[in-house]
């Protein structure tokens, strides 16, 4: 079977659009991830095996296969990329040349890259984290005491100096761990049982923002602040994973569960973390399934557009008036996207 990668430029003026390019694979894409960052440059699709990455205008710059399996893969704004294959890291830089590996103790649970650092959590418990250094390839590292050695989250600064990860279990307390590369900064309790499953943070990983669940439901949203603040955005009754999207000064936030039509709008006032409705909208149809890292839903950076994916069609929303400004039918339902904002001189 024949899988067809397509960029498109929307033109926000008139929304017209134009395809850059279309390439087809034998195999399909596994994921579609970008740098946390103000303004991300890249795009970085990854399968099994290989990795492509996308300039802002649908370029490619990198096309590269390897022999080893890619369990996961992230990109920081200058095009470096770190990739997890089992118990090994490789990072290389936007033209594919390999520039630090290593092999740990035990498996990787996930990493992530920022401009300057890249951060590496072992699965296990307490579980390692090691912070390595981009320039030099020297490395701290420190643990932290978990629920649980299972999968959480882990995003990173855009420059790399902080982090912020996820923890809890279905019947203990879900916590969000803010950190600088030399160790935890706070341990923040959300005070409700649950696991996260998704998680967003500012590029400055100061404002994270995730949806702990239990077995059986609800799926809630919080806003957390690293001097231990935090904010409950919302509550839906179903067990089912959250797809968040967040402006880039964390302000805007919209969020929908799994297979469901309703997208939630909340104002958040980041100074004094009080949350605002900001109403919400309905989807024609439900949104497409969410497979960490993806999540079935993006905002522009500015906050002024939603893009949700659901049935045949990605429908651009305007944020205040709930318009569908655009709609860009898809050939498969289901399929991973991802947008960047490019503003063009």
């Amino acid at each position: 079977m024949s899988y067809t990668i397509t960029s498109k430029l929307i033109n926000i003026e008139d929304w017209s659009e134009q395809d850059v390019e279309s390439w087809s694979q034998d195999t399909a894409k596994d994921k579609i991830v970008k740098p946390n960052a103000v303004d991300p440059k890249y795009l970085l699709i990854y399968t099994s095996s290989e990795v492509i990455i996308l300039d802002k205008y649908g370029n490619v710059v990198l096309q590269k296969t390897f022999e080893f399996t890619i369990d996961s893969a992230r990109i920081n704004n200058n095009g470096d990329f770190i990739i997890k294959s089992g118990d090994t890291v490789y990072i290389y830089d936007i033209s594919g040349n390999l520039l630090y590996q290593n092999t740990y103790p035990t498996t990787i649970c996930e990493v992530s890259i920022g401009l300057n650092y890249a951060w590496v959590a072992l699965r296990n418990d307490p579980r390692d984290i090691y912070v390595i250094n981009l320039s030099d390839f020297s490395y701290t590292n420190f643990t932290v005491d978990l629920y649980s050695n299972a999968y959480y989250p882990l995003i990173c600064s855009e420059d790399g100096e902080r982090a912020v990860m996820t923890d809890g279990a279905t019947s203990a307390t879900a916590y969000v761990i803010f950190m600088s590369k030399d160790g935890v900064e706070k341990t923040v309790s959300l005070g409700v049982n649950g696991y996260a499953t998704t998680l967003k943070a500012r590029p400055d990983c100061v404002i994270a923002f995730t949806d702990p669940v239990q077995s059986n439901g609800p799926v809630r949203v919080f806003a957390v602040r690293n001097d231990g603040a935090k904010a409950q955005l919302g509550s839906i009754s179903v067990y089912k994973h959250a797809a968040i999207a967040v402006s880039v000064n964390g302000d805007k936030i919209a969020f929908i569960a799994e297979g469901q039509t309703t997208i939630y709008k909340k104002l958040l006032d980041i100074d004094t973390m009080e949350v605002s409705d900001a109403g919400s909208l309905n989807l024609p149809e439900a949104i497409d399934s969410i497979t960490a890292p993806f999540t079935a839903l993006d905002m522009t950076v500015d906050g002024k557009y939603i893009i949700a994916p659901s049935g045949s069609k990605i429908r651009i929303i305007d944020w205040g008036s709930n318009t569908v400004k655009k709609e860009i039918t898809k050939s498969i339902t289901y399929k991973y996207y991802a947008t960047l904002t490019v503003e063009v001189t």
